[in-house]
């Protein structure tokens, strides 16, 4: 093992390796969608619906235009970077 990402409090459902496969996008059960440097365990951030509602079921990483659209059980599609949403 070369390391352990921890953070999310709920099952990942979905997670994508980022353009330098460095970065990794995860999102979980909780609503949780986070942004990790994989080689430190750290997260780079992390979003969190402002709706508390609406909960993730499935992420895209788009590596020509670094970001990543995400499904939401609202039944809404979601663009978000590691900048911000």
């Amino acid at each position: 093992m070369i390391n352990t990402l921890s953070g999310h409090t709920n099952h990942i459902r979905d997670l994508q390796w980022k353009n330098n496969d460095l970065g990794l996008v995860t999102s979980c059960s909780g609503g949780y969608l986070t942004f990790w440097d994989s080689s430190t365990g750290n997260t780079n951030v992390q979003f969190y619906g402002k709706n508390k509602s609406i909960k993730t079921t499935c992420l895209f990483y788009d590596y020509i235009y670094d970001f990543t659209l995400v499904a939401c059980e609202d039944q809404k599609l979601r663009v978000y970077t590691d900048k911000g949403a």
